[in-house]
């Protein structure tokens, strides 16, 4: 497509087209060194990919001044799209629509280095933790299906033909058998003491007995406090209620 889209036969247009076709080579030995054992033993440094022609020494130059921490793969490809620009320029590619398909189709081959980037990234190993953690999601998954449906036929449901039956027999013997068999009102063993002892089986005397107090009924307050009583001031103060 380079060679059909950029037109011309002087060595500045022969140059150009060598350029942007070895910048995209120069872009794909930068991946895959980075990705491939055998790659990186060919290319260990820039100098050997510069002693192998995919750049110059002034090109290397150039790569290497860029300050930056992360990697440098789109430093080629940017190059060739501002060869493609240059080359409109100079009326060497002769539509704007021919130099949008060369950028759209040099977009394609980096989104394609970078899938290959993206399947170096996965790891090869076998994640153990990671399956450990499946297994339990899973484990906690059913666990929860249970919780959401606890009328189903689980272990651990509800008995709800239990209750039918026992609700039925129980509500028929409130309103019938047992309506017929009120007690007689007599005086209970309390009546004559005044008050109520607490009786306890000899098993469980020795529990301990813990009162429901509520929270606040310990607080301590000063005695300023407590006998100190202020009018509030009312949110509705100023405001007239019909």
């Amino acid at each position: 497509m380079i060679s059909s889209y950029v037109d011309g036969d002087d060595e500045e247009t022969r140059m150009m087209r060598r350029a942007m076709v070895r910048y995209m080579c120069l872009a794909q030995v930068l991946v895959y060194r980075d990705i491939s054992i055998p790659v990186r033993k060919r290319f260990p440094t820039y100098t050997a990919i510069v002693k192998a022609g995919f750049m110059t020494a002034r090109e290397m130059k150039k790569l290497s001044d860029i300050d930056l921490e992360y990697d440098k793969y789109w430093v080629p490809i940017n190059w060739t799209f501002t060869l493609f620009h240059n080359a409109r320029r100079a009326k060497k590619i002769s539509s704007d629509v021919m130099t949008n398909k060369l950028c759209d189709e040099l977009r394609v081959f980096r989104q394609s280095l970078q899938v290959v980037c993206n399947y170096d990234w996965i790891d090869l190993h076998v994640p153990v933790m990671t399956i450990i953690q499946f297994i339990f999601f899973v484990g906690w998954l059913k666990a929860a299906e249970v919780l959401l449906n606890p009328m189903g036929e689980d272990d651990d449901d509800f008995e709800c033909n239990y209750l039918i039956d026992k609700n039925l027999a129980t509500a028929l013997s409130i309103v019938d058998e047992s309506k017929k068999h009120t007690p007689s009102i007599k005086p209970d063993q309390f009546l004559s003491r005044g008050h109520v002892d607490a009786m306890y089986s000899r098993c469980s005397i020795d529990d301990a007995v813990r009162p429901l107090v509520g929270s606040a009924v310990h607080a301590k307050f000063s005695s300023d406090d407590r006998n100190l009583i202020l009018p509030h001031e009312s949110m509705f103060d100023g405001v007239q209620i019909f």
